[in-house]
């Protein structure tokens, strides 16, 4: 029969019986309830001394051996602490007990590591060889579900147990080998890619060093690409590595004029109109600023005779020869320079200098 009150309720009625028989020493009922109080705080004492007693002799698993036993459990579908029994010494189970209530979370740590070992090598067993993830989840975590749930359910019950084991764990190794099939590519090419990092980073070193291209392109002034198109014009006609431009400066210096030689306010003015047209004022009024601006000269043709044409063909002899030549007109000699400079031997500076 369990005690009617609580043990605060006992100390309440003591102290209540005591104040009445002091009151009134013959109150018969005072001293009946006295009576019951002290016998039922001497049993409650008692029974906490034991308690305290028990749990001092109990086992105090620390926090690595928790882990531990967990893994064990996990790893023998909860035989560890059941086999452990048979072995002489303090209880294997209660050991457990112990350690899942005074470390849960490396408990459970240990047990879901030791399953994950055993999930392990069962996927690479030949049984399984050739399954899917998912596949493989299911199987795998079927039969370790089913021995769990077997070795842990009360006897009498193992057959259902293992059966509900067998259908949690088919459906919980399902959702791993899902995320075990889509993780498992992600990592194998992180795993590549940190083997094959120093063998790139020597890569990036060997290509740091600047080539002949890149030093032909920083002393010419033009781009990597026009340095590399030149040295393999030059390799085809076995040419030197180096271009003196000595022979056409006088052209270049002439083709783009000396700004020093134009006054300082008439360098930026706008060009003269024709004639019969008034001058075009880019600050006149919101009618004339709507209007284009009259066209100073008219594009050039470009035909099969067309200097721009005829220089595509033309060798390099052929073009510094026409450039010598004072007869070559203006035209010419501007197509002569856009082809050295789209061969990649001079560079864009030269042929339209800063003013």
């Amino acid at each position: 029969m369990s005690d009617p009150y609580t043990p605060e309720q006992w100390h309440q009625i003591l102290t209540n019986a005591h104040a009445a028989l002091v009151a009134n020493p013959r109150n018969d009922r005072a001293r009946a309830a006295l009576k019951a109080a002290v016998q039922a705080v001497a049993s409650q004492n008692i029974g906490i001394a034991k308690q305290e007693a028990d749990a001092a002799q109990g086992p105090e698993p620390s926090t690595v051996g928790s882990t531990v036993a967990g893994y064990g459990e996990g790893a023998t579908l909860g035989l560890a602490s059941r086999l452990g029994n048979l072995l002489p010494g303090p209880s294997n189970t209660a050991y457990l007990a112990a350690a899942r209530s005074a470390h849960p979370i490396a408990t459970f740590g240990g047990d879901l590591a030791g399953g994950a070992s055993l999930a392990t090598l069962l996927a690479k067993s030949p049984a399984l060889a050739g399954l899917s993830p998912a596949a493989q989840g299911i199987v795998g975590g079927g039969l370790m579900g089913a021995g769990r749930g077997a070795v842990e359910a009360p006897p009498g019950e193992r057959v259902a147990g293992g059966v509900v084991g067998g259908i949690l764990g088919a459906g919980t190794g399902y959702v791993a080998g899902k995320v075990v099939g889509k993780i498992a590519p992600a990592v194998s090419t992180i795993l590549k890619n940190l083997r094959g990092a120093p063998a790139v980073a020597a890569a990036d070193v060997a290509t740091a060093v600047p080539s002949q291209a890149a030093l032909v392109a920083k002393q010419l002034g033009i781009s990597v690409e026009q340095a590399q198109k030149g040295l393999a014009l030059q390799t085809a006609r076995g040419a030197p590595s180096a271009v003196s431009q000595e022979p056409i400066l006088p052209a270049l210096r002439a083709a783009a004029g000396d700004p020093l030689d134009t006054p300082a306010y008439a360098r930026n003015a706008p060009a003269s109109p024709p004639s019969g047209l008034l001058p075009y004022y880019p600050r006149g009024g919101q009618v004339e600023q709507t209007l284009p601006p009259p066209p100073v000269q008219s594009p050039p043709i470009i035909g099969p005779a067309s200097p721009e044409i005829i220089v595509r063909s033309s060798s390099y002899a052929d073009l510094m020869q026409a450039l010598k030549n004072p007869t070559v007109t203006a035209r010419a000699r501007q197509a002569i320079l856009q082809e050295l400079q789209r061969r990649g031997i001079v560079g864009g500076g030269l042929l339209a200098p800063a003013l």
